[in-house]
């Protein structure tokens, strides 16, 4: 699977939190890019976290900044089925988030429009059809902007 190098930069602060924060989201963006199946699982558990102080919209924009979900998705069928499942719901996280008001995930999905012929390729096999018949849903959840 490809490796990405780019990561998102650390945003500035006057206490070392934002840095380390920042850290941690560069290692668990890295981890996920390589496919590692707890990885998937933590990126989608602290984006399901809805607590106040939770670092969820940090993370899903340093997701979405390294582009760590394409390649991740157009290689679905080398992770195993449980990471799928996982993968899915960070997904749909990821669209369903909204920062000052408007939907980060559904820019990135519509910025490529190479990613969701992609996916619609990808639909026909039969081993992931049915990760990529949810992943297919969620983004007609959002037609009119993607």
């Amino acid at each position: 699977m490809k490796r990405l190098e780019t990561m998102a930069p650390a945003e500035d602060s006057d206490d070392g939190s934002a840095a380390a924060a920042s850290s941690h989201h560069q290692s668990l963006v890295q981890r996920l890019t390589d496919g590692q199946p707890s990885a998937i699982r933590r990126v989608r558990d602290a984006l399901l976290d809805t607590s106040p102080d939770t670092d969820a919209p940090t993370l899903a924009k340093a997701l979405l900044a390294a582009d760590a979900l394409t390649p991740l998705l157009t290689n679905l069928g080398t992770l195993p089925f449980e990471s799928r499942k996982h993968l899915v719901t960070l997904f749909a996280c990821l669209l369903h988030r909204r920062d000052a008001g408007h939907p980060d995930g559904v820019g990135w999905l519509a910025a490529p429009p190479a990613l969701l012929a992609q996916l619609l390729r990808c639909y026909a096999a039969p081993e992931t059809a049915l990760n990529y018949g949810a992943i297919l849903r969620e983004c007609l959840r959002y037609e009119k902007d993607t």
